[in-house]
């Protein structure tokens, strides 16, 4: 039987989007066609192996417009999935195959109700509601933003980030169940991500009750060269998926201070490593995989005072109830799988068929 060619418009690919492709094609009978560009190396250096037989990759930045279009004619795909509506380029492709395959949108914007949004709420009732079957977003805090793109309902997808089992997996990283009096950062090191927060608020707690407890801080950005130093804080620079092991194996705290995280990866990983979770409300991820007091707490956004007194909360609780609270995180994480992600577009594909 031959297989399904399924073209995959992207931006940077990542461990975690890789990891979901590699087993679609493994359990089904489909091959992908990704155009992508570069990883940025400054932010984010991921490093993969591109030598899957049924993975075909090329650079964005090697095609024109009707370049591309000449490419993905040739490819005579069964599905299109498009990250985005940013690339012009992609979305004429696109359109030139809306009505006769399967088409998807995927992106994990939240909506805020900015004059942006509104307008592309509006314009998107003549373009890509017309040019797009179904919309696949991370989580509910996408779906809204979907509706108002003027998908329906029934045709908007969740689930479609998720996080790479065999990096973080408890049994795998950490089967002693071993826990260790620290709150560990994954992320770039960009103002965003609240790690000046962080490093204000845990010196501060230091100073007003000091205690044994550390903060270890793992990613690289723009404020790599502005970290604050303390002996209880430990900066470990970039590190890649397949080495986190050696940082997580013995347990602690996920802290993610965002002041804003459209999901967050990241969240996922380290409930799937049967970390409590500490995220503020401005984390997608966390309205799916934080249970307020069951595996850990949210706090407001921007706000130090409200992450110091979260922090502090956890410093309080015993190593019992910690791991308690991790065994709900992994639960919680086990919701979410790339077995689960492979059926959803599994469904689209042979419902378009029928």
């Amino acid at each position: 039987m031959a297989k399904k060619r399924v073209i995959v418009f992207f931006t940077e690919l990542s461990d975690y989007i890789l990891n979901v492709f590699e087993h679609w094609v493994e359990v089904s009978d489909v091959e992908l066609y990704i155009f992508r560009t570069p990883v940025n190396q400054n932010e984010a250096p991921f490093e993969f192996s591109l030598n899957n037989e049924a993975i075909y990759f090329f650079n964005r930045e090697a095609f024109d417009t009707d370049l591309l279009e000449r490419k993905v004619k040739e490819i005579a795909p069964h599905m299109i999935l498009c990250a985005g509506w940013s690339d012009k380029g992609y979305l004429k492709s696109v359109a030139q195959f809306s009505g006769k395959i399967p088409t998807v949108l995927m992106f994990d914007n939240q909506w805020f109700g900015t004059p942006k949004q509104y307008l592309a709420s509006l314009l998107s009732r003549f373009t890509l509601s017309k040019i797009f079957d179904y919309v696949w977003v991370p989580g509910e805090p996408q779906v809204a933003y979907a509706r108002r793109l003027g998908f329906k309902r029934e045709n908007i997808v969740t689930g479609f980030y998720v996080a790479n089992r065999s990096n973080f997996d408890r049994d795998i990283v950490n089967p002693e169940g071993k826990f260790s009096k620290r709150f560990i950062f994954l992320g770039r090191y960009v103002a965003h991500k609240g790690i000046m927060d962080l490093w204000q608020a845990f010196i501060e707690l230091q100073d007003e009750e000091p205690n044994d407890w550390e903060l270890w801080c793992i990613g690289t950005g723009s404020l790599m060269d502005e970290r604050v130093e303390h002996s209880q804080i430990k900066h470990i620079g970039f590190v890649q998926p397949k080495d986190l092991k050696a940082y997580i194996a013995e347990g602690g705290v996920f802290v993610l201070p965002s002041h804003f995280e459209a999901w967050g990866v990241a969240v996922h990983e380290f409930a799937y490593a049967g970390f409590p979770l500490l995220v503020s409300d401005a984390v997608g991820a966390g309205t799916q995989f934080v249970k307020e007091g069951s595996n850990g707490y949210l706090f407001q956004h921007k706000n130090k005072t409200a992450l110091k007194e979260k922090m502090k909360m956890f410093m309080a609780l015993s190593e019992k109830e910690l791991k308690t609270m991790g065994n709900e995180s992994y639960a919680l994480a086990s919701l979410v799988t790339k077995e689960s992600w492979v059926e959803s577009i599994t469904a689209i594909l042979e419902a378009d068929s029928q």
